[in-house]
């Protein structure tokens, strides 16, 4: 007896074979996967230390990471071996990133609630502190009236603090005495731009603002459809790109005060950052653009599994981003939008806030402490004994 199952089962594999050989030469894009390479990654260093929630570290970009704690504390760490330089205990709780110039650091603290002692901050106020950069010594203190998140920015002479509420001051460094004030009438709606010569600033009234450093007074004022959450210069330096809680984004004319282009978003705008490909845009909707800068048109957009916990971080044609209370930190490629490698925390530890560069170091606060790593091989060090 002839067995005909097996040359129908030949063939038939034969012919499927041949079939999906034909599919994949006609539609490989549906088939292939063309994954980017990855890029070198090193971990540098961990430190332990539980950060003030919501305010960021600082770094002078030549070696010191300035770390705001949960008690008050200021604490000094080399960033490259993560050794602890020094430690400093402030009145009342630390309320603004530090900033920092060549010779001393800046910090806002206000009172926690309760007074600890007759030194402590009277409820209703806040401390500016001067603080050497390389001791923590206490230079001056200048005592002001806010409870509100406070915005510190650097000039050659003084200091800029912007309240929340819209007060602004400049603060001689050297005596730190004040040397105008300046009341906008509504509050702050977005962080600060500074230039060398103004200062930019964005109210609930639907209103920028642009105050001389000199003198506090205005130079030019903008009107706006909605309160803007972000306002940036453009690579021109011609036009603000400004978002706001709708998820509008788009180009203002300085000059002329009107919009070149106009994009919608999925969500409000957390974020915009320059780069050479374009707008890169963080949105609350759990994605991240990039938008052409001359045109306002799409190029790419990527979803994450969680709310942006902090501004991207650039690197040659890599950017890096988290999501809040993730384990995980994605490198993507900004020509494309394509994951390009993901790094990891260990088990039981997350993103939690803000990030900063410091040369070729990328760090980031977790719910444990500081995590540093480096996308070159050279860049880190691991310390002896942490």
């Amino acid at each position: 007896m002839v067995n005909l199952q097996k040359p129908f089962t030949y063939n038939f594999m034969s012919a499927f074979i041949a079939v999906m050989i034909l599919c994949l030469s006609i539609y490989p894009q549906k088939f292939k996967a063309n994954p980017p390479s990855p890029a070198a990654f090193n971990a540098c260093w961990f430190y332990p230390t539980s950060i003030k929630g919501g305010v960021n570290i600082a770094s002078d970009n030549i070696g010191a990471l300035y770390l705001p704690l949960t008690d008050g504390k200021l604490l000094s760490i080399n960033s490259i071996t993560a050794e602890k330089t020094w430690e400093t205990s402030l009145i009342g709780d630390i309320i603004s990133v530090p900033l920092i110039d060549q010779e001393n650091v800046y910090i806002v603290t206000k009172n926690s609630g309760k007074l600890k002692s007759e030194n402590d901050i009277e409820p209703g106020f806040a401390v500016l502190h001067s603080l050497g950069k390389n001791t923590g010594i206490t230079r001056w203190l200048l005592k002001f009236s806010s409870s509100e998140e406070v915005h510190l920015y650097n000039s050659e002479n003084f200091i800029v603090l912007i309240i929340a509420n819209g007060d602004v001051y400049s603060i001689s460094k050297a005596d730190g005495q004040i040397n105008w004030k300046k009341t906008l009438g509504s509050a702050i709606s977005s962080p600060p731009l500074k230039k060398t010569n103004e200062i930019i600033l964005s109210t609930f009234d639907k209103r920028i603002t642009a105050l001389s450093l000199n003198s506090g007074e205005p130079v030019a004022r903008f009107i706006t459809p909605e309160p803007p959450t972000i306002v940036i210069e453009d690579t021109t330096g011609n036009n603000f790109v400004v978002g706001d809680k709708k998820g509008n984004l788009w180009s203002l004319n300085k000059k002329k005060k009107t919009p070149n282009w106009s994009f919608r978003l999925g969500g409000e705008i957390s974020n915009v950052k320059l780069t050479t490909r374009g707008l890169l845009a963080s949105s609350l909707d759990n994605f991240v653009y990039l938008i052409s800068e001359k045109s306002g048109k799409l190029i790419w957009k990527k979803r994450l599994t969680g709310r942006i916990a902090a501004e991207p971080q650039i690197q040659d044609n890599n950017f890096i981003i988290t999501s809040i209370d993730e384990s995980e930190a994605l490198v993507i490629q900004l020509s494309s939008g394509r994951l390009v490698t993901k790094i990891f925390l260990e088990d039981e530890d997350f993103f939690t806030g803000e990030s900063l560069q410091s040369k070729n170091l990328f760090i980031y606060t977790t719910r444990k402490g500081i995590f540093s790593f480096s996308l070159r091989e050279e860049g880190c060090k691991m310390p002896e004994k942490m």
